[in-house]
């Protein structure tokens, strides 16, 4: 061998090494980038969702049942179910439990975010006694 030079086995093989290297690196990156869009897509979720619970707060009055709908032309790929009930006991009325999910697709698969909160509502004539 010349001296200060490589051999050709010695240069095939660090080059493979490179490769390797170089494709590991590649899919981290790919996974890290999935990763972020997944967080990204939850976090808008639960955006989502916070600003369903706070309409629901400004509501008066609630009745029983199951609703379901979209977000607007805003976030077309975000769905909402909504399940409100009356809760009662022999200590508790007018209390009442909604149970909110927002789905959505994220690389072919169905992804949600469920929610629960309970709200009181007093009829007027308990308001009235104070």
């Amino acid at each position: 061998r010349p001296p200060g030079g490589f051999t050709l086995i010695e240069l095939i093989v660090a080059g493979s090494m490179l490769a390797i290297g170089i494709a590991g690196a590649i899919g981290a990156l790919s996974a890290c980038a999935t990763a972020v869009g997944v967080g990204e897509s939850k976090t808008q979720a639960v955006l989502l969702a916070q600003e369903k619970l706070t309409e629901l707060e400004t509501q008066e009055e609630f009745s029983a049942g199951s609703s379901a709908g979209d977000f607007g032309e805003d976030y077309p790929d975000y769905q909402w179910t909504l399940d409100i009930e009356t809760v009662t006991s022999d200590d508790l009325t007018d209390l009442w439990r909604a149970q909110l999910a927002v789905t959505w697709e994220h690389a072919g698969r169905t992804q949600t975010c469920r929610v629960e909160q309970w709200f009181y509502r007093p009829t007027p004539t308990q308001q009235t006694r104070g």
